[in-house]
């Protein structure tokens, strides 16, 4: 019986403290998320549009991204065999 005592209170000790440990938060934390532009899913919303709209909307998705604490983006800049950016090597 004290055996049983024993082993049940170290038990439940082993279980406290292992559970105290891991609801520390993280040091560090990754918020991210990934902005595809393959078939305008994400953006832009319409191949339509202006380079200068196109911009202006880019930067209100990156500032609401901002509000909800993101702290990482994954920006896709080859949608469909191209850039989005001034290349050399992509048409």
């Amino acid at each position: 019986m004290k055996k049983a005592l024993l082993l049940c209170s170290l038990l439940l000790l082993t279980v406290s403290f292992s559970t105290s440990a891991q609801s520390l938060p993280p040091k560090r934390e990754f918020r991210g998320a990934w902005i595809a532009t393959v078939i305008n899913l994400d953006w832009p919303s319409s191949p339509f549009l202006t380079p200068a709209a196109q911009r202006a909307e880019l930067v209100r998705l990156l500032d609401e991204l901002q509000t909800h604490h993101v702290n990482a983006v994954i920006f896709q800049v080859r949608s469909e065999a191209d850039a989005m950016y001034p290349s050399t090597l992509e048409p």
